[in-house]
This record gives structure tokens, C-alpha cells and sequence, in this order.
């Protein structure tokens, strides 16, 4: 007997992080250990059939994807179950469709110079709030696809800071007392 495991969200916030295929530009934000990383490697799971897909998870360094507990290491409980095979040299996961899901760490802008030229579907970068706004606007720039039929899309992971540039870009849509 085979046993399923079902991948899926753990709460409301998780489900509108999901299913959420409207916005250009998804900002998951909360404290530590909400889940915001496990649920954006679960959002990208309806996308691995489509042999344009083109994901690239970011973060600034490479050391901290690869850490125990990081995106590299909890994508291994995800993706072997949609039959993904990890290249560690590349840092990618090739899916059969021909979709890949691809880890980067993106030090600093000059860092960014590697990425003209590259056509990515969906970019998550994780912590969103250590990246620069030219870097964030930058990786925009390289979303785009011909033949993708899904919805191209940001996602930004952050714990609240106040001193990044997001706090400016969420800043119209908060309460009295900072509350989204």
C-alpha cells in the first residue's frame, strides 16, 4: 500500500497565500516560524506541469538557503513528491514537466549583472527586507515569459522592520497602531 502525503496550507493566511493568482506582487510578511517560507515552497506546486516554468527562489546568501531548516532543506520534504530531481551543483530542482524551481543567493546589486538576461516566471525572495529596493525592482525586470500560462508573480517574505523599504511600500495600508 502506498501512503499520500497531502501538502497544503495550515491556516487561512497560508490558504490566501495559496491560492492568490490576482496580484503582480504578494507580501508575506509576520514573525518568526509563521510558516511563510514552507507555504511560498508549497504556492509554486500547481506550477510544476507547465514546461515554462521558470522559479527562482532568492535570498542573499547562499549559506543560508543551504542551512539546516533553510529553503533548500525543507524543499527536500516538498519536491521529491512531485517526482523533482535536485541538482546540488546548480542548486535547481528539474521537474518531468521540464519546469524548474531554482535557489540563488543575491548578495548585494552587483550581484545582480549574473541575472541579465534571464527570463523567470515567479521569483520568491526570502527576507525580502535585507534586499535593496533597485535589487527587488531589478529581479522584476527579469520576470517575463512567452509561452508561461501561469501567473507571473513576486512573493516576498519579511519579518516587520520599519528601516526597510518595504515599510514605505506597506506604510498606506497599515492602522493607527501598524496592523495591516
Amino acid at each position: 500500500m502506498t501512503t499520500r502525503k497531502i501538502f497544503g496550507p495550515c491556516s487561512i493566511k497560508q490558504k490566501i497565500v495559496m491560492e492568490d493568482n490576482t496580484t503582480d506582487i504578494l507580501l508575506v510578511g509576520g514573525g518568526a516560524g509563521g510558516g511563510k517560507s514552507s507555504v511560498c515552497l508549497m504556492k509554486y506546486l500547481p506550477n510544476l506541469g507547465d514546461p515554462a516554468a521558470r522559479i527562482l527562489i532568492a535570498r542573499e546568501t547562499q549559506p543560508q538557503l543551504k542551512m539546516s531548516g533553510g529553503m533548500v532543506d525543507e524543499s527536500y520534504k516538498i519536491y521529491p513528491h512531485f517526482s523533482g530531481i535536485y541538482k546540488a551543483q546548480a542548486m535547481k530542482w528539474i521537474f518531468p514537466s521540464g519546469a524548474t524551481i531554482q535557489f540563488a543567493g543575491i548578495p548585494d546589486e552587483k550581484a545582480l549583472a549574473g541575472w541579465q538576461g534571464s527570463q523567470l516566471t515567479n521569483v520568491l525572495i526570502d527576507e525580502a527586507a535585507a534586499w535593496s529596493q533597485n535589487s527587488v525592482l531589478f529581479m522584476l525586470s527579469r520576470m517575463r515569459s512567452s509561452s508561461y500560462k501561469g501567473k507571473i508573480q513576486l512573493v516576498m517574505t519579511c519579518n516587520p522592520d520599519r528601516h526597510s523599504f518595504l515599510y514605505d511600500w506597506v506604510k498606506p495600508f497599515l492602522d493607527e497602531d501598524g496592523v495591516p
